[in-house]
């Protein structure tokens, strides 16, 4: 769960090996199975050449779920089986009628998108941020993915004809924790399902053999 830890709180996330550090400014560090640490933040919200700095201006913990309001944008964080999720809550658009927005996170660290913008990872770790999905307010799955600029991950979301508030829903989590049991379609014993496995660079479809 996330407890009051110094000036900040302190995350565990056993189910996926996640342990956290959360400061008042809003900046999330992260460490998987005792690695050294890896830190996000919430910098900025974009639509077309409009920008919003984004900042921590207040901070609660309330029923295991930590609110920090960033100005333009609301983060909710809490633990649970998936791992450590993130919510982004975005009230208002930052100018009428904004066909896309981009929140800008910023890291020194370098990653990479992976399952098809579904998802970003520290070069070198096993470390995710990931399972992305986007919705308005009435509940509507907006298109969304990320990329992975010169200045940090940045989360992309096609918010044509959104009713907000809108909600981005990025989750920390280990790529080496099981999240899906494939079976084979035939239901068959003896056919040796999972002979051989192949994927993609990516990590979004998998090819599975048998004979």
């Amino acid at each position: 769960g996330i407890v009051p830890a110094g000036r900040g709180w302190s995350v565990k996330a056993p189910s996926q090996s996640v342990t956290a550090q959360i400061n008042r400014a809003g900046r999330t560090s992260v460490s998987l199975g005792g690695a050294a640490s890896v830190s996000l933040e919430a910098v900025s919200l974009s639509a077309g050449s409009t920008r919003v700095a984004l900042s921590a201006t207040s901070s609660a913990l309330t029923r295991g779920r930590l609110i920090q309001g960033l100005g333009a944008v609301q983060s909710l964080e809490q633990v649970t089986k998936a791992g450590l999720e993130q919510q982004f809550v975005i009230a208002h658009a930052p100018i009428g009628a904004a066909k896309t927005l981009m929140l800008a996170l910023s890291s020194s660290e370098r990653w990479r998108a992976v399952r098809g913008g579904s998802a970003i990872q520290v070069l070198g770790s096993d470390l995710l941020y990931a399972g992305l999905h986007t919705a308005d307010g009435t509940g509507r799955v907006l298109p969304s993915h990320f990329i992975v600029a010169k200045s940090g991950p940045q989360i992309v979301i096609d918010s044509h004809g959104a009713t907000y508030p809108i909600t981005i829903d990025p989750t920390w989590a280990s790529s080496s924790a099981p999240t899906a049991t494939l079976v084979s379609s035939a239901g068959q014993a003896g056919t040796d399902f999972g002979y051989s496995v192949a994927i993609s660079a990516d990590d979004t479809p998998a090819l599975v053999g048998a004979y």
